[in-house]
């Protein structure tokens, strides 16, 4: 029974062999006769990465170039380190005073004034290690090496930023690229590492530490290019380091600068109990009255959170002469919802403000102070609702 089962099979094949050297194709074996039935195919969940020859390109360029730069360090070391690494310059032992001119060389523009003060002092520091400082200040001080090498970076960063999310695998040469720029001190070439970063979004995450030190930077285009980027990348990880450092920048001396951590928090919206007292201070000091309104408009972004505010608010829609500042309060108080009698008589007077701008013609204040009705209305109604309950 067996060697007939086996002939059987045997001229099924040959059969099937035939059919199709005669072009014919055999009958399909029917589903309930298919012992092992062919697999769905399944979606891959995480389908493969899209080559990009010209971000390849790209990305290629800048490491070569950074290839040819020393070893970087990315952070100015704390002044007694500093000072030891300095005296080391004139060590009695060669190797200590190799490696302590390699360890100055690698930290770069950030330390050019004290190397500039050793050269000066005779009194304070001997021939070798004045020596080794003002050889140290060469390339730092080479404003034509720091412009070449900027230029020929920034070209390809450029490029790199015109492709946005899709070079995040350029995440990795741009922290090493913004490395550098610290080195050499070149603004552009620093602000132009972060804006790229930024539109990496969320994939940029591994770049939140060095641009938090970022916004610290002597240079106020760093220190605003990286608040915004940091609000474009919304990190996960070291939120809460973000969220303190951007609410350090809301002191800034730059009203540039202020407002752009402003609009980061905006974007990353921490808890209230974070930043709304520290919004609250910065509403009450600030004199760009666009900035202001930035502020308001985040406030009132947290509603009944945010209600610390309300006074503040208050007293600015009596004082201020901007019409566009007014609307933005009354939307903001519409949303915290106030319960004050102060609030209430404010946005009664701005309803009557409204109710006058068919009696007294067009003009830019009467039609602001009717969209400033708009938002009055709500906030009447909840504000009479806070005083019934």
């Amino acid at each position: 029974m067996e060697s007939k089962l086996k002939e059987l099979s045997k001229a099924a094949t040959a059969e099937g062999a035939v059919l199709l050297l005669l072009g014919v194709a055999p009958p399909a074996a029917s589903p309930e006769k298919l012992k092992h039935p062919p697999k769905k195919i399944e979606q891959l969940k995480h389908p493969p990465k899209l080559v990009n020859p010209e971000v390849d390109g790209l990305i290629k360029q800048i490491q070569d170039k950074l290839n040819e730069m020393p070893g970087v360090k990315r952070k100015k070391p704390a002044k007694a380190e500093l000072i030891k690494l300095i005296e080391q310059l004139g060590s009695d032992r060669y190797k200590e005073r190799e490696k302590a001119s390699k360890e100055l060389a690698s930290i770069g523009h950030s330390i050019l004034s004290e190397l500039e003060e050793v050269v000066k002092n005779p009194k304070k520091y001997d021939l070798e290690t004045r020596s080794r400082a003002e050889r140290l200040l060469v390339p730092l001080k080479n404003e034509d090496y720091i412009k070449k090498t900027s230029e020929s970076l920034l070209e390809s960063i450029t490029k790199l930023g015109s492709h946005g999310k899709k070079a995040d695998d350029a995440v990795p040469v741009l922290i090493k690229t913004l490395e550098t720029a610290a080195w050499l001190g070149s603004i552009e070439l620093k602000e132009a590492s972060i804006k790229t970063l930024g539109k990496m979004g969320a994939k940029a995450e591994a770049a939140v530490p060095l641009l938090i030190e970022m916004t610290e930077d002597h240079d106020f285009h760093a220190r605003r290019a990286a608040a915004e980027a940091l609000g474009e990348i919304k990190p996960k990880v070291k939120a809460k380091e973000v969220v303190t450092a951007l609410i350090k920048v809301l002191g800034d001396e730059n009203h540039i600068v202020r407002s752009d951590a402003v609009l980061a928090l905006e974007k990353i919206k921490p808890e209230a109990k974070e930043v709304v007292p520290e919004l609250i201070k910065m509403l009450k000091g600030e004199k760009f009255i666009d900035i202001k309104r930035d502020i308001t408009r985040l406030l009132g972004d947290y509603g009944p959170a945010a209600e610390a505010v309300v006074d503040t608010l208050v007293d600015n829609a009596r004082k201020t002469k901007h019409p566009d500042f007014k609307v933005d309060i009354a939307e903001a108080l519409g949303k915290i919802g106030s319960k004050s009698e102060k609030t209430s008589k404010l946005l009664n007077d701005l309803v009557e403000a409204a109710k006058k701008v068919t009696d007294g013609g067009y003009s830019f204040d009467n039609q602001q102070a009717l969209i400033a009705g708009r938002y009055v209305a709500d906030a009447l109604k909840k504000n009479k609702k806070g005083h019934s309950k």
